[in-house]
């Protein structure tokens, strides 16, 4: 996930450091891989409601067929930071 490779490139961050991270970073970090953990399965849970949600209103309207929408399990990285929205270029 998204969310797993931001940590891991912190990680690699902290690993490049001259001195041993403290102990506040350590456990930070170990307390930070437990939340993502816990965090995944509800975070995908809420994206595919709301996908299924977008889907059965634009087919409501006649805009479309559910088995047209297309239901994406993930948001990309420049989606979250544009607030699930890919960023025009």
């Amino acid at each position: 996930s998204d969310l797993k490779e931001r940590q891991a490139r912190v990680w690699e961050t902290i690993r490049a450091m001259d001195e041993p991270p403290l102990a506040l970073v350590t456990n930070s970090m170990l307390r930070l891989a437990d939340l993502i953990g816990k965090a995944e399965p509800i975070l995908e849970a809420s994206l595919l409601a709301a996908n299924q949600l977008a889907a059965s209103q634009l087919a409501a309207a006649g805009l479309a067929e559910p088995s047209e929408q297309p239901i994406p399990t993930a948001l990309q990285p420049e989606q979250a930071a544009n607030n699930g929205h890919a960023q025009n270029s």
